[in-house]
């Protein structure tokens, strides 16, 4: 039997919690953004999915270790109209989606700084907003913006 020495288990499980957690980050916020588009998104729904999002992203802040190349992006954080909830919904969604498909985090073979420098910032991002998102979701009063495509 082949034995597999410390560092490379702890090599896999890091790399394992990294592909759950960034799957997981784009399903939630995939999830959040189409219920809140239909309609179908309550206060509950939206304190449970801005939760999760929160938890997989700092889940994924020391796992990617980028140091403090980027900083958090401004945000309005006094969220309580309807207005504001949607502003905020939409742009943590375009956050993952952007974070997501930000080539420093699909290749190993060349770093650019800049780049990891933007995924820091989205993810630092991603954790404040979510954590606002989740704090405020009980006074969430429901989708009766019009959805813009």
């Amino acid at each position: 039997m082949i034995q597999i020495n410390q560092k490379e288990q702890e090599k896999a499980y890091v790399h394992e919690q990294f592909t759950r957690n960034f799957k997981e980050l784009q399903l939630l916020g995939q999830g959040l953004m189409k219920d809140h588009e239909t309609g179908k998104l309550n206060a509950k729904k939206l304190e449970k999915s801005a939760k999760s999002i929160n938890r997989c992203a700092r889940t994924l802040k020391p796992i990617l270790a980028l140091g403090d190349l980027g900083e958090e992006q401004d945000f309005d954080k006094e969220i309580g109209t309807s207005v504001e909830f949607d502003s905020s919904i939409r742009k943590l969604g375009t956050l993952i989606w952007d974070f997501a498909h930000n080539p420093a985090l699909k290749s190993s073979k060349v770093f650019n700084t800049k780049l990891a420098a933007r995924a820091h910032s989205d993810l630092l991002t991603i954790i404040e907003l979510s954590k606002v998102l989740g704090d405020r979701a009980k006074t969430y009063p429901g989708s009766s913006v019009t959805t813009q495509k």
